[in-house]
């Protein structure tokens, strides 16, 4: 069809159909700014063509460009008000925009008129779904499923609800009808390939390496599994070995160790649960601990578990409460000294009509060693906010603030009275068949201690993706910072402060 259209349009430079058509071929083939720059030479021989104003419209839309494609909803609607077409796409585009209240008025508005129209009773099914009404959502799909029991966009939405909900296995069979009554429908294509990544077992295993100005190294191997045991719960396993480098003797420590859990799915609630075991071996020539009050270091032992709950308000907003119980043994001196943390983390999550996605955390941990003496506690509030600003890239702020109860140097671990850091960051990520990357940074300023003088702080990282299939991938990643908020072996940072760290992931799907 391309090669044909290609040959009119040779013929005829000036064939709006030829290059409608070729526009729409672009816009099929996610070449957006082609499919723009073919439609404005339509527009310039037929300033007022309704089909090609309109696709001008969608792909704008898809390219993330709300506000412009509103404008030309809204002027091709004022001078064509019976096109129904018009009228439906700009109610998709205030949906996407998250403009639920107008969006939902603008489909009533179209079903006053036509109290039958499908598209428009899966639209309103679709916001109500986003807004996190999945019982509301799914009375809508199936009232259309109702009378045409064939529709694609219910049943592939009617799917969603269902997998939002946790249920995976029936999502599934949702979107198989879908795709059996129309094999080309983009949303059943994209939520089959997430749910077959989700249904099916996948074994994940990688090498981190991680280094800091203090001196120490870390080189981390881990592994595990994951697959559904029944529909809407999924079991886990993963185990891990490192070897962890004593900047003063510069011998290693070694961790290893493993765990097992659930997850769960009830509706919008999702559960998960896990415990295990973490085996911690000293560096070998380190003889007595340099920190007073301490005990010998020896092998131990250790318990760790963790509890989550994470709830789906829609499509926008999440909320998530979390639990967790692990050794303190981020580096080869602090694994030596038999500390224990209890972390209690909540978050939230949201994305605004403005499109803009807003996160908040705080938490609190709590530090136990065995003598008593070296217990702490720790609270931790840390708030983001990023703005899409093109298709592939984004920027946005975050600002983040601890403090330990017990403050001060010498104690294994960076551990101020208040430290705080607020940057900007800006970030580049793409994805082109089977490839994914990213590209991100933040520079801000820091202050490691109430009282003293304020210093830079910057971020760089990247990634790049190779997938292979549903559910198989190979990634490498990347990272360096002078960011003071990780554990410091020395309990000091200065400005030439430096972490880094690198690894390579392996996903398999079975």
């Amino acid at each position: 069809a391309k090669a044909a259209y290609e040959r009119q349009l040779a013929s005829d430079s000036t064939s709006v159909r030829s290059l409608y058509r070729l526009a729409v071929l672009a816009s099929w083939d996610g070449q957006l700014d082609s499919a723009l720059a073919l439609a404005a030479r339509a527009r310039r021989v037929e300033p007022g063509d309704p089909d090609v104003r309109l696709l001008e419209a969608q792909v704008l839309s898809w390219q993330g460009r709300l506000g412009a494609a509103l404008a030309k909803y809204d002027s091709l609607r004022a001078a064509l008000p019976e096109r129904t077409d018009v009228a439906l796409a700009r109610a998709r585009t205030l949906a996407w925009a998250n403009r639920f209240d107008e969006a939902d008025a603008a489909y009533a508005a179209i079903l006053a008129r036509e109290p039958g129209n499908h598209d428009a009773l899966t639209g309103r099914a679709q916001v109500a779904a986003w807004r996190g009404d999945l019982a509301r959502a799914a009375g809508g799909y199936r009232a259309v499923l109702a009378q045409d029991a064939k529709n694609a966009d219910a049943l592939v939405g009617l799917g969603q609800v269902y997998y939002w909900q946790g249920r995976a296995d029936v999502a599934r069979r949702q979107v198989a009808q879908a795709l059996a009554a129309d094999s080309m429908n983009a949303a059943a294509r994209d939520l089959d390939r997430l749910l077959r990544a989700e249904l099916r077992p996948q074994v994940e295993t990688g090498a981190d390496w991680t280094n800091d100005s203090d001196h120490n190294t870390s080189w981390t191997l881990h592994a595990s599994a994951t697959g559904a045991l029944v529909d809407g719960v999924r079991v886990f396993g993963a185990t891990s070995w490192a070897r962890l480098t004593d900047p003063g003797t510069r011998e290693a420590a070694e961790r290893v160790g493993g765990e097992a859990g659930l997850g769960v799915g009830l509706g919008a609630l999702q559960l998960t649960g896990a415990a295990g075991l973490r085996r911690l071996t000293p560096a070998t020539r380190r003889v007595v601990s340099p920190f007073p009050g301490s005990l010998p270091p020896a092998p131990r032992t250790a318990a760790l578990w963790r509890a989550a709950a994470a709830l789906r308000l829609g499509a926008t907003t999440s909320l998530g409460l979390g639990y967790a119980h692990a050794p303190f043994d981020e580096t080869a001196v602090l694994a030596d000294r038999g500390l224990d943390l209890d972390a209690l983390e909540a978050s939230l999550e949201t994305t605004l009509p403005s499109g803009t996605a807003l996160s908040l955390g705080v938490g609190q941990t709590w530090l136990g060693g065995p003598t008593g003496s070296e217990d702490n506690v720790r609270r931790s509030v840390v708030v983001g906010v990023t703005q899409t600003v093109a298709r592939q890239f984004y920027v946005g702020v975050l600002g983040r603030m601890l403090g330990w109860d017990e403050a001060g140097p010498g104690r294994g671990y960076f551990a101020p009275s208040r430290f705080s850091v607020g940057e900007v960051r800006a970030g580049w990520r793409l994805a082109h068949r089977d490839w994914e990357s990213g590209l991100s940074g933040g520079l801000g300023m820091q202050q490691i201690e109430k009282g003293v003088d304020t210093q830079a702080e910057w971020h760089v990282e990247g990634r790049l993706a190779r997938r292979f299939g549903a559910a198989s991938a190979l990634e490498l990643f990347g990272a360096v910072t002078n960011s003071a908020a990780v554990t410091s072996s020395v309990g000091e940072t200065v400005a030439s402060y430096r972490y880094r760290t690198a690894g390579v992931r392996v996903r398999l799907g079975l």
